[in-house]
């Protein structure tokens, strides 16, 4: 076993993974964060100072079947986190650098030769976010089985927003590129890389990439509200979500409870996956927020976190670690398209400076 693999185990056993905390109230503060989110399912991990796991839930994962701390969900573009560290894990053991151009393995995408993997974690690159075409994404739903290459998603690239390094835009595409990149230098799927590098040495027996692994139950539902009538339909029961999380592959489609999220983001943002001197860099986005690789830095009810959001087909999630208090959270809800920072909140307040339950 590893180092990492070491000290990664023996901070599970002390977190006591799996754990639901009832003397506190947290309970009644995830029911509150529900029912003010109108979801139909939350799951919320919070590991304190101390290294203690908290883990509660609400509402139900799928009609008639009560949400449990183990279920999984769609974590979205909290995927990028993942992808960030295995670019970086690359760039320490010399398979390339940040600065190369990337026209080294993609040189037909518009700029490659001026574009660099650094532009690309921090969305300097300019890169056409492609999931934000309609018509793509309409596609995606309208042909729920498919099972999509990357080669064939970065065909629908449009051209550049800006000049490369010339400004800032959110780009899940460019995402897909480092995944790529990285089957590419490491003779090896995304899947298994991620597997052999991360999930594993680190135990984290929740987490799997959907469309190429299949994931055990329980696992949440995706709920969205698809008449727009007010009431979310159950969507994983009518299609399957093959299409869309296949497309989005190193930019979003990993699964994973919120627990195993909480010891990921944790690890990372504390430097015991990747080394923090590039991670640490940040650049400024156009919502007064920061961006480093693969991580977004934020603040909360005057709390500075740094961490990622997620929205997936029918699932909402957020993941954040407050560096000044040792503090990580993680919210996920199986609703489409909302922002579960009233959740987060509520959770900050029921933890004090030392992340005693107030």
């Amino acid at each position: 076993m590893t180092y990492l693999g070491i000290v990664l185990t023996c901070r599970m056993i002390l977190l006591g993974l799996g754990e639901s905390h009832h003397e506190i109230p947290l309970q009644r503060i995830v029911d509150e964060a529900r029912e003010e989110l109108n979801s139909t399912g939350l799951s919320v991990a919070v590991i304190t100072r101390d290294g203690k796991l908290w883990q509660e839930v609400s509402g139900e994962l799928a009609a008639g079947r009560p949400m449990t701390t183990d279920a999984a969900f769609q974590i979205g573009s909290i995927t990028k986190t993942y992808t960030a560290a295995l670019t970086m894990r690359l760039v320490e053991d010399g398979a390339f650098k940040l600065d190369d151009s990337i026209a080294r393995w993609f040189p037909n995408l518009p700029n490659a030769q001026r574009i660099t993997p650094r532009q690309i974690l921090n969305h300097t690159s300019g890169l056409n976010d492609i999931f934000q075409k309609e018509g793509f994404t309409i596609g995606l739903y309208m042909n729920p089985a498919r099972k999509w290459q990357i080669e064939d998603v970065l065909q629908h690239a449009g051209e550049p927003d800006f000049e490369p390094g010339d400004g800032w835009s959110y780009s899940s595409t460019g995402y897909l590129v480092l995944a790529k990149i990285a089957e590419q230098q490491a003779e090896s799927s995304y899947a298994e890389l991620l597997r052999r590098e991360f999930f594993t040495p680190m135990g984290l027996r929740r987490t799997y990439i959907r469309g190429v692994d299949t994931v055990p139950e329980p696992v949440a539902h995706a709920y969205i509200d698809i008449n727009n009538d007010g009431k979310p339909e159950d969507y994983s029961a009518m299609l399957p979500m093959t299409g869309f999380l296949t497309a989005f592959g190193g930019a979003g489609a990993i699964v994973a409870t919120p627990g195993d999220v909480a010891i990921w983001l944790r690890a990372l943002v504390r430097g015991e996956v990747v080394a923090l001197d590039e991670m640490d860099k940040w650049v400024d986005r156009t919502d007064g927020n920061q961006h480093g690789p693969g991580l977004l830095k934020t603040t909360i009810d005057g709390v500075e976190l740094i961490g990622h959001r997620g929205n997936s087909g029918g699932f909402s999630c957020a993941a954040w670690h407050a560096p000044q208090r040792q503090l990580t959270v993680v919210v996920c809800c199986n609703r489409n398209g909302i922002l579960v920072t009233p959740a987060v909140s509520r959770v900050l307040n029921a933890f004090d400076d030392s992340n005693s339950p107030n």
